[in-house]
């Protein structure tokens, strides 16, 4: 099948292929463009981390990717000095996909299997300088999971969900949203 017009953002739900990889546990990815989404790793490639991946768009359309194929080095840099940056430090292999469309899946399914990748995988989800209270007290582990977990069990819609799985990727990168409720536990010593 030819690329399907996605409708971004889309959610992947693919197998765990990374070294510390489980049979049967599932790995999520939030996708905002085409770009992103089709820059893979060479040990990704290597791992075939995408096949059987099920592609799920902001409009709840499902897709299962059967193969990814490298097109090459993802030239982003114009010009010639660019063009031979890029060549020398590449920021990622373009790959392009091969799409079978599925029945359609309930989104409380898609929904239970997000909230299962992040309670099952929580190495890949855990902020380190957030649980040891490097910039502030620390925060419980447990309740930091239940919270993000629960951020994705109360959505209604795809477009819900993918902001839900945002908020939950930025907990990672920086700290706790506003109005978290492991931020004001936090705040309030409960665990200092």
């Amino acid at each position: 099948m030819t690329a399907p017009s996605l409708v971004y953002p889309i959610i992947v739900l693919g197998p765990d292929f990374g070294a510390n990889r489980e049979e049967g546990r599932e790995l999520v990815d939030l996708y905002f463009d085409n770009v992103d989404f089709t820059s893979l790793s060479t040990s990704e490639i290597k791992a075939k981390a995408r096949d059987g991946a099920l592609v799920t768009d902001v409009e709840g359309r499902n897709w299962r990717i059967l193969r990814a194929t490298d097109l090459g080095p993802r030239v982003r840099r114009r010009g010639f000095f660019g063009k031979v940056f890029s060549a020398v430090f590449p920021s990622g292999r373009q790959v392009a996909y091969e799409f079978a469309q599925t029945d359609p899946i309930p989104f409380e399914t898609i929904r239970e299997r997000v909230g299962e990748c992040i309670r099952s995988n929580w190495d890949h989800w855990r902020n380190d300088e957030l649980l040891a209270g490097e910039a502030a007290p620390p925060v419980d582990e447990q309740a930091l999971i239940d919270e993000m977990v629960e951020r994705i069990r109360s959505t209604t819609s795809m477009a819900e969900l993918t902001k839900a799985l945002q908020i939950n990727i930025d907990i990672v990168n920086d700290d706790l949203p506003d109005d978290s409720d492991v931020k004001r536990r936090r705040d309030a010593g409960e665990w200092a």
